[in-house]
């Protein structure tokens, strides 16, 4: 649901935000400075809705839209962190569970002094691969968790193993251009821009014979 744009001076000064459990993200309309403190900024993921029942039949029943605008390579702000941290596994690739595949992150709840961990999305008991483990505290914390970024941060990037270098091969690549043709977008020739701006890049295209390209004209 979209949120009133406040005119007043705390709207262009930057605030300090802290994505954790506890606070809900700021609005989108807000200068801010976001710090990962285990959920990702909401500049890279935000959901249409802060809160969700965990009864479907009221989320269902209450007709609320839910949806969530995703920007993976989303600019960050001066302020925040200069780059976002590279978690290497090595030769096996990173960490998943078993059931729903959902990658390691700071809410894996790891047991039997780090030998099983807890799927935070579907609650799978899940065996910890001998290549990652590591001894828990007595709070069940891994003593590696501050040098390891996936157990740290909502969003970090992943180096990938060699294995799926072997499949870097990309056999047909398809590209679909959606372009707006109103009649204001015709009058003002922008449009016309558009398709010249598509047209000058074709030729960059690496691999043009396995290329398939589609336009989607709507007004």
């Amino acid at each position: 649901m979209p949120r009133p744009i406040f005119k007043s001076k705390y709207s262009y000064e930057p605030i300090r935000h802290i994505c954790d459990y506890v606070k809900n993200p700021p609005s989108m309309m807000i200068n801010q400075i976001i710090t990962d403190k285990g959920l990702s900024s909401p500049r890279f993921i935000r959901s249409s809705l802060n809160t969700i029942s965990f009864k479907s039949e009221l989320v269902e029943d209450s007709k609320i839209p839910f949806g969530l605008l995703i920007q993976p390579f989303a600019d960050l702000c001066e302020g925040e962190i200069d780059s976002i941290p590279l978690a290497d596994f090595g030769h096996y690739g990173p960490v998943r569970c078993e059931r729903c595949n959902t990658y390691v992150n700071p809410y894996f709840c790891f047991m039997n002094n780090g030998k099983m961990f807890f799927c935070n999305m579907c609650n799978k008991e899940n065996q910890v691969p001998t290549e990652y483990y590591c001894q828990t505290n007595m709070n069940n914390v891994r003593s590696d968790k501050f040098q390891r970024p996936e157990l740290q941060f909502g969003t970090y990037d992943i180096l990938a193993p060699p294995k799926y270098e072997e499949n870097l091969k990309v056999k047909e690549i398809y590209i679909v251009i959606a372009i707006e043709c109103s009649k204001y977008m015709i009058e003002s020739e922008i449009s016309e821009q558009i398709l010249s701006s598509v047209q000058s890049v074709l030729d960059q295209i690496p691999e043009p014979q396995n290329t398939f390209i589609s336009f989607i004209t709507y007004s």
